[in-house]
């Protein structure tokens, strides 16, 4: 392919900016460039110096590395959103990572594309061709809803209007003019109106992303939450890894008991790069709440459950011991095994621990220990009266029946309506006797 002829003279001058930290790779980018003839490209290797450059010069394509040291190109980006001077600049992402959630996090925050590493000289230099061209040669559907974009920002909407009506009656599948008809009508308060727009966009392109979220926006807004639901559903399949769609979309199917729909949103939870401590907490949260029901329905699922809120929990030492709970009460002894040594590894010392502990030692038949942490216990809390119960158990097990019998005493008179420790009580008596 011959890019020289392609694009001509005017858009091989168009001024590029590659930011890349390595050196070696940045320098391999701009090599490629300047042999298939684009004229103007400038190389960078840290966000401080690609702001500089955008501040002091013209740039109309960006093109940067996912990763730039402690940030990331999504935030250089997102500064260049915040300031309008910068609307008409193509952007590129180079990212050795190209995961479903990297590539929809790209598509949603306006990314003209993404180049996945390692890549071929052919690979770059179409890219590049297709982003310039899309920005500088635009087709006059794209002219007039840019035209259009520029008329919302100045808050110009009955000029704009004009525009896009004008576009959605002339040109073939035109989503992106309802969906800036559906924002006007948002910045008018015409939700429901809004709503009209953001549907007929739908019925032109089924999948478009602003028209998906402008569905759910004007649902929630109007208190229509099972419909935005379902929105968000269909979104969370295209895009999966907004993290609040997931809190939403986590929430009302807990709420409403939709375990096929808890499950699924959970498993995408593991493809979400640096989750928010907010999702976090709203993931173990809900699977706590629906874990025995799943465990019922199917093993399988809940185990994974068991995953996928180990990882969403790993920093919070009080979901790991609630965790250790749930799997105690459904007999998953070995898994409440591996939360005593991560609550132990990080030096867990509440009282409902070691209350915990001892009750899983005494199933692992470690009795001594199981003694050793439910004498701990007795001597600083008097709120587990269970304790006593666990500790009959033990010394019965290790064969000491005045041990046994004394906290089976205590047992008995603390938790007088506790079968199990009627039939201990009863059990220890016979064999005394």
């Amino acid at each position: 392919m011959d890019n020289k002829a392609i694009l001509g003279k005017d858009l091989l001058d168009k001024s590029i900016l590659i930011l890349i930290p390595g050196r070696k790779s940045a320098s391999t980018v701009e090599s490629i460039l300047k042999g298939w003839g684009f004229t103007t490209v400038h190389v960078v290797h840290s966000m401080i110096e690609a702001m500089n450059r955008l501040q002091s010069y013209p740039v109309e394509i960006v093109a940067s590395e996912l990763e730039i040291g402690n940030s990331d190109a999504f935030q250089l980006f997102r500064i260049m959103h915040d300031n309008h001077d910068f609307d008409h600049v193509g952007t590129i992402v180079f990212s050795t990572n190209t995961t479903e959630s990297i590539v929809a996090n790209a598509v949603e925050k306006n990314i003209d594309a993404v180049i996945s590493r390692p890549f071929t000289e052919q690979t770059v230099v179409e890219c590049f061709a297709e982003v310039i061209k899309k920005r500088f040669q635009p087709s006059p559907y794209v002219a007039s809803v840019e035209k259009a974009k520029a008329l919302i920002l100045n808050k110009n909407y009955g000029e704009a209007s004009v525009i896009l009506e004008e576009a959605v009656t002339r040109y073939e599948k035109p989503a992106l003019a309802c969906f800036l008809l559906g924002e006007i009508a948002i910045h008018k308060e015409q939700l429901s109106r809004a709503e009209e727009y953001f549907k007929k966009g739908l019925d032109y392109k089924p999948r478009n992303l602003k028209c998906l979220i402008g569905m759910v926006f004007c649902l929630r807004s109007a208190g229509k939450l099972e419909d935005a639901y379902e929105y968000t559903k269909t979104l969370i399949k295209i895009y999966p890894t907004n993290q609040k769609r997931l809190k939403f979309a986590i929430s009302f199917s807990s709420d409403n008991n939709l375990l096929k729909d808890l499950y699924f949103f959970l498993e995408i939870t593991t493809l979400v790069e640096n989750p928010e401590k907010s999702l976090s907490v709203v993931i173990t949260r809900e699977s706590l709440r629906h874990f025995n029901e799943m465990y019922k329905e199917d093993k399988k699922k809940a185990n994974n459950m068991i995953n996928i809120m180990r990882l969403h929990s790993k920093d919070d030492l009080n979901s790991r011991i609630k965790l250790m709970e749930l799997l105690l009460e459904n007999d998953l002894i070995l898994q409440a095994n591996k939360e005593l040594s991560y609550c132990r590894k990080n030096n867990a010392d509440t009282d409902r621990f070691r209350f915990l502990e001892a009750g899983l030692l005494y199933e692992l038949k470690q009795y001594v220990d199981c003694v050793r942490a439910a004498q701990v216990l007795n001597e600083r809390s008097s709120g587990f009266p269970e304790i006593n119960l666990i500790l009959s158990k033990a010394y019965l097990a290790l064969g000491d029946l005045e041990k046994a019998k004394q906290y089976s005493d205590i047992a008995i008179r603390e938790i007088p309506f506790s079968f199990e420790a009627k039939m201990l009580f009863e059990d220890i008596n016979k064999k005394m006797k």
